[in-house]
């Protein structure tokens, strides 16, 4: 093809184009926002799949390994199998599996969203998302959560809520911070 030569596009959308008002428009490829807010979120989507794999991992350890006795760990925890059918820490479990599942597939979505247009801090809204997100395909395959960290003083838990409860304390914790911009932090320096 010679430099005068334009190759050969094909409008597959006239009909709609002219319907529009828009019949001389050409489709535009999405920009990126600036900052370059989808690159940068390709690292943060790394670390998402990495914890969600993580906790799913370790809940399938613990389901084979703990199913019959439970494991003492230096320090205050030890692990102990458990099934959780409510949400976080055994709360909500009359709720009926189908709801907890959505609304918190819904609630991990928003925060994915959020994190990747950068209203929330990126990191903490990754590992709230992340835990969520674990917590969801963990809640699909058997209708309710796997637990495995005991101290005998709080509810038996998992990574996943160590994510979510971690990831919510550093967004109250950027919310709070003094000259923080919309959604707790500066939109240029997240």
């Amino acid at each position: 093809m010679s430099t005068n030569e334009r190759p050969l596009t094909v409008d597959t959308q006239p009909a709609i184009r002219a319907s529009s008002g828009l019949a001389g428009a050409k489709r535009q490829e999405p920009v990126d926002p600036p900052g370059g807010a989808r690159t940068s979120m390709r690292p943060l989507v790394a670390l998402g799949l990495v914890l969600v794999a993580a906790d799913l991992g370790l809940k399938w350890w613990a389901s084979a390994a703990l199913s019959d006795r439970s494991m003492a760990l230096p320090g205050p925890v030890d692990l102990r199998l458990g099934h959780n059918p409510g949400v976080a820490f055994g709360g909500f479990d009359a709720v009926p599996p189908a709801v907890l599942i959505g609304i918190t597939a819904a609630l991990a979505a928003a925060i994915w969203l959020a994190a990747w247009v950068r209203y929330l801090p990126q990191l903490p809204a990754v590992l709230v998302a992340s835990g969520a997100t674990a917590n969801v395909i963990d809640r699909l395959e058997g209708g309710s959560v796997v637990d495995l960290f005991h101290t005998g003083w709080w509810p038996t838990f998992n990574l996943a809520d160590v994510f979510i409860t971690v990831g919510a304390l550093l967004l109250v914790t950027a919310t709070l911070r003094p000259g923080a911009g919309p959604g707790g932090h500066d939109r240029v320096n997240p």
